[in-house]
């Protein structure tokens, strides 16, 4: 009985392997946008492009990319992803050094949301989170692997924007279905 499983594991290990070496690592090849940097020391970065949108803090000297903008309330505002934290958000674009020239409603590939589903700042299970509505309409960004502590698993998660209501986060790969390019 043990040779069949440790062949298994062997199988698995290898395919894993696989995948992980198919993913290209270059921040030029990356589904997230620009690099940037921030002209402050730090900022907030928040589910929705508003101030009163729950948020993650990130700070200057990370590696930051500006993914795309959005205007709400004649403010102009950035998604970026933190490649240094694993952080995403909207923050204001005149707190980047090069935000974004790319519209948010222009990137990506749009996909229905099959199911409710939750949506992190940071990808891991555990962290707040907001809530996608079944046949919302998603754009998927970028995916990257990454490690959850809270119930010590290796994930595949997909940084999305929720096109219905503006709602940005990471969600497990599984729920949306698809398979943008990776983050990092």
């Amino acid at each position: 009985m043990r040779k069949p499983i440790r062949s298994v594991l062997v199988a698995v290990t290898v395919a894993l392997t696989a995948v992980g070496a198919t993913v290209p690592t270059s921040a030029s090849s990356a589904g997230a946008g620009q690099p940037t940097g921030l002209n402050v020391s730090w900022t907030w970065v928040h589910f929705l492009p508003t101030v009163e949108s729950d948020h993650l803090t990130v700070n200057q000297g990370d590696d930051i990319a500006a993914v795309c903008k959005v205007s709400r309330d004649s403010t102009l505002w950035n998604l970026v992803y933190d490649r240094t934290t694993k952080f995403t958000g909207y923050t204001y674009a005149s707190y980047l050094t090069t935000p974004s020239t790319t519209d948010c409603a222009s990137v990506g590939t749009s996909v229905k949301a099959g199911q409710a589903l939750w949506v992190h700042l940071y990808p891991q299970a555990n962290w707040e989170y907001q809530v996608v509505n079944a046949a919302d309409i998603l754009v998927p960004v970028c995916g990257l692997v990454h490690h959850d502590p809270s119930d010590n698993s290796t994930r595949f998660w997909d940084l999305v924007i929720d096109q219905t209501n503006g709602l940005t986060g990471f969600t497990w790969n599984s729920a949306v279905g698809v398979n943008p390019p990776p983050c990092d």
